[in-house]
């Protein structure tokens, strides 16, 4: 049923033509009112829920814009800091093109490298290069080498000064350059390491060693320190003395009228020349060269010997070059004047590294540190019989041996038997006890020790190395 007023709506013609509409009961118009507000309700609620409601920002997209802006910036930062950390440190990345195409031409650079590694003597030929963490390294350890190769022939020239001259300029030259060559094969090679082993496998071996009837049996049976200190002559000496005792020819001494004397320059002057045969005399081993007629030597100069900057200086060029030295028959004036600076600089050297020694806690090591100690000992002595009053001993040879610290001897396996290096050590430990005496240990014993301390492979330690190939050439030589 219609309300009333939608009634009155849709009847207008009845009022314009004057009539006058019938009207519901009363109940029948309540009853429309209540269903006229009902309609009037739903019609508004639908209006409300078709109308648009006004927009809000939305939070959670907010916060997602800002954590992704964040985000962004902190890597971006990140990167900054990682790029400039490496600008830093020094840390670059260079490659030899810019593309790909010329693979060929890096791979020949390398190899041009690699040459001329091998034609500097840094690597042994046909070793395999190999790049330890880049090329840049590689530079670096060949720039080192240079330099210390440079200071190692820096040193030589403060050794042997211009005016102090050269037994022979050609092959003085050829024994620097050696030297430096030996020197460099120490080095930690850029591109490969080595090892001591590794390096003496590179070296040629000598054509055959010396042969021996058990050497450290012999040696043994010969090198009796109590033998030994039979035949050196007392320090205690006097005019009975000094007659009946012959002496080098090179040497004269005047009679002590002061009573005894212990100097050890007196010591030496009084001692007669060395016992054995000819030719064991002429052996390259315990060869002594004698003065030309009119050569003067000049006065050893003790006053720098025991001087800190001669702690870096190696003993192995001056005994180098005295070996050249007494490869020869006869020393001139010059020769003469060189044999001095090189004994000074010996002495200087071996006493400061005499200091300095690692601790002996190994057969090995002592047989390789009393070895060094008897190839300058023996030079030094020999060195005596031809300067004579001029090695001036008495100012500075007690304090000399005095750095030479005496290890206790290593016992040995068992009663009969022992490790080589435990002999050896042993044997050249009681050479060292006569050569603090100033005096020179039988020839053959000598020659025997030399031969044991040089002989591969059983050489020890660093005597292994190529350097010392000179010395063995020599034992070699001696047997043609």
């Amino acid at each position: 049923m219609l309300p009333t007023a939608l009634y009155d709506k849709e009847q207008p013609g009845g009022q314009q033509n004057g009539t006058t509409p019938k009207l519901p009961p009363p109940h029948i118009q309540k009853k429309e009112a209540e269903e006229l507000s009902i309609i009037l309700t739903q019609d508004a609620r639908q209006d409300g829920w078709s109308r648009p409601q006004p927009q809000n920002p939305p939070l959670l997209l907010t916060l997602a814009a800002i954590i992704s802006i964040a985000t962004f910036l902190t890597v971006v930062t990140l990167c900054l800091a990682w790029h400039k950390g490496k600008h830093v440190s020094g840390i670059t990345r260079r490659r030899l093109s810019e593309q790909g195409d010329n693979v060929d031409e890096e791979q020949s650079i390398l190899e041009a490298c690699v040459d001329m590694e091998v034609e500097m003597g840094f690597m042994g030929q046909g070793a395999t290069s190999q790049w330890p963490t880049g090329p840049t390294h590689g530079v670096e350890g060949i720039a080192s080498m240079l330099e210390a190769a440079a200071n190692e022939f820096e040193e030589l020239q403060w050794a042997f000064p211009p005016w102090a001259g050269a037994a022979d300029p050609h092959s003085t030259l050829d024994l620097v350059q050696e030297y430096i060559e030996q020197q460099q094969m120490g080095f930690q090679s850029a591109f490969q390491t080595f090892d001591n082993d590794a390096a003496s496998g590179l070296t040629a071996q000598p054509s055959a060693p010396l042969p021996f009837h058990d050497p450290l049996d012999e040696a043994g049976a010969s090198l009796d320190p109590q033998a030994w200190l039979g035949e050196i002559p007392p320090i205690t000496s006097g005019p009975d003395y000094q007659q009946n005792t012959e002496l080098a020819p090179s040497v004269t001494a005047e009679p002590d009228d002061e009573g005894p004397s212990t100097s050890i320059l007196t010591q030496l002057l009084l001692r007669g020349p060395n016992h054995g045969p000819p030719d064991i005399r002429e052996h390259p081993h315990v060869r002594v060269p004698v003065l030309e007629e009119g050569v003067v030597p000049r006065s050893f100069d003790a006053t720098n010997l025991f001087q800190s900057k001669r702690k870096k200086t190696q003993t192995y060029p001056y005994l180098l070059y005295l070996r050249q030295l007494y490869t020869q028959t006869t020393l001139n004036q010059e020769d003469v004047d060189t044999l001095v600076t090189a004994l000074e600089g010996l002495a200087g050297a071996a006493w400061w590294q005499a200091k300095k020694t690692p601790r002996i806690n190994r057969p090995v090591v002592a047989a390789e540190a009393f070895g060094n100690y008897m190839l300058v000992f023996d030079a030094i002595v020999s060195a005596s019989q031809i300067l004579g009053d001029a090695m001036n001993l008495s100012l500075w040879w007690e304090q000399f041996i005095s750095g030479f610290i005496e290890f206790p001897p290593f016992p040995p396996v068992s009663q009969r038997s022992g490790g080589i290096y435990r002999k050896l050590a042993t044997l050249l430990a009681d050479a060292m006890t006569v050569y603090k005496k100033g005096c020179r240990p039988p020839l053959e014993d000598v020659i025997k020790l030399k031969t044991m301390i040089f002989r591969l492979p059983d050489a020890p330690g660093d005597f292994k190395g190529r350097r010392w190939d000179p010395w063995r050439e020599d034992a070699a030589g001696s047997r043609k």
